[in-house]
């Protein structure tokens, strides 16, 4: 069964990068985007899956690094397994120039993370 990311979702992200992959910057017109916590890392059933902090834009290249390289993505958030015991909301992504930001589930980068009092 098919579990599309929601297109609002999906425009937000893609918003939020400018059209630049989110990792190298470079201009991308065809960018994927990438779960931070994929499917194999525990995000299959995740309320979160979709969440706009779990999903970045990456250039095809990035998007093969992060798959390819997991243990430098995990260092630099670009994947968060569960079993890390952190939610990618609370978890920074570090981009090439060394850059490190926090993403927020409204399309925002932020410099710290955003905790919501209950």
């Amino acid at each position: 069964m098919s579990d599309p990311i929601p297109k609002a979702n999906r425009q937000t992200v893609q918003g939020r990068a400018f059209g630049r992959c989110e990792r190298c910057l470079q201009a991308t017109l065809c960018g994927h985007l990438h779960h931070r916590r994929p499917k194999g890392l525990g995000g299959s059933k995740a309320l979160d899956r979709h969440d706009v902090s779990n999903l970045v834009y990456l250039c095809p290249d990035c998007h093969s690094w992060a798959h390819g390289h997991p243990n430098e993505a995990r260092w630099t958030g670009w994947l968060v397994p569960r079993s890390l015991g952190v939610a990618p909301i609370d978890e920074p992504i570090t981009d090439l120039t060394g850059q490190t930001r926090y993403l927020d589930n409204e399309g925002q980068y932020l410099t710290a993370v955003a905790h919501v009092d209950a």
